[in-house]
């Protein structure tokens, strides 16, 4: 075992997480954030020239720009949440995701694409916000509504841009350890064709075990230069993915299933989500893990 069975360095490795998280937060996090709301800014620019300064709504804009369907939804009192936009425009929610990603969905036929579109375009042209309407006729008036939607566009992400940056910064402190190793990294698939000895690919990808069984969903998969095990499987742990049992200890919401292949060898990426007794009750379920202050770790794994 690797951390799971030093359990008096746990409480030390939980403060430098969460010292670690905060030094991120602290420079990278609000650097993430400052960048998303430029490009929201410039989002938003191209939204009002575009429908000259929100008086101007069509389902023809929405076939150009879906993507612009976002940024709408924050121009309206209150700011619109995917769901209500749904339920008041009788559009259906796949729609709406496909439009946002800025694509146009091609589950649905044309003709019932732009009747969607034509219901989308009148509930937000009922509910816009009156302060920002026409806005444009001065400088100021255009920069003020400008920066007021795009900060409404980025709080509504904020945990997504967050979120984001910081499996970034984790998967550049990874990529940089096992560079350093002479390790050379594979585009990232979810298929899981062979990785050759001395490889990593990120994820996320399903790894099956060799002799069949339960799989299981790998952030990043290496294959060991040397000895050691077929594969090393890391899974990342967000809050998102925890949750609180009904005894208030801090659980995984998938519970994590014993890993059958002997060849693959599963560990957990640990930040500043979790607390002791998660420690506490992943080493009794036999689970290792590392931390993303010391990835160095990864050198007992074998790599």
């Amino acid at each position: 075992m690797i951390n799971s069975g030093t359990p008096a360095r746990w409480r030390p490795d939980l403060t430098a997480a969460q010292l670690a998280f905060e030094a991120w937060y602290a420079t990278g996090g609000r650097l993430a954030y400052r960048v998303a709301r430029e490009a929201a800014r410039d989002e938003v620019t191209a939204l009002l020239d575009e429908t000259d300064g929100l008086q101007a709504l069509s389902p023809a804009l929405l076939r150009r720009r879906p993507q612009h369907l976002a940024t709408l939804r924050m121009t309206t009192a209150p700011p619109m949440a995917r769901e209500r936009l749904a339920e008041l425009a009788r559009a259906e929610r796949p729609v709406i995701h496909a439009l946002e990603q800025g694509r146009l969905p091609s589950s649905i036929s044309s003709g019932d694409l732009d009747a969607q579109l034509g219901r989308i375009c009148r509930v937000l042209t009922h509910c816009v916000d009156p302060v920002l309407v026409g806005a444009g006729r001065t400088a100021a008036d255009r920069d003020h509504v400008t920066m007021l939607v795009a900060d409404r566009r980025c709080d509504a992400v904020a945990d997504q841009i967050l979120r984001q940056a910081l499996r970034d910064h984790r998967r550049t402190l990874l990529r940089s350890w096992l560079e350093d190793r002479g390790y050379t990294q594979q585009p990232g698939t979810r298929s899981t064709p062979a990785l050759v000895p001395g490889s990593f690919r990120f994820g996320p990808q399903r790894v099956e075990p060799a002799a069949g069984g339960r799989g299981l969903e790998a952030d990043l998969l290496v294959a060991p230069a040397g000895r050691g095990p077929r594969l090393v499987a890391l899974q990342e742990v967000w809050p998102r993915d925890l949750r609180v049992d009904p005894h208030g200890r801090l659980v995984p919401r998938v519970p994590l299933r014993p890993v059958a292949d002997p060849g693959l060898r599963r560990l957990l990426l640990l930040g500043n989500a979790v607390d002791l007794d998660y420690l506490q009750d992943r080493a009794q379920e036999g689970v290792d893990w590392i931390w993303e202050h010391r990835v160095a770790d990864l050198a007992q794994a074998g790599l």
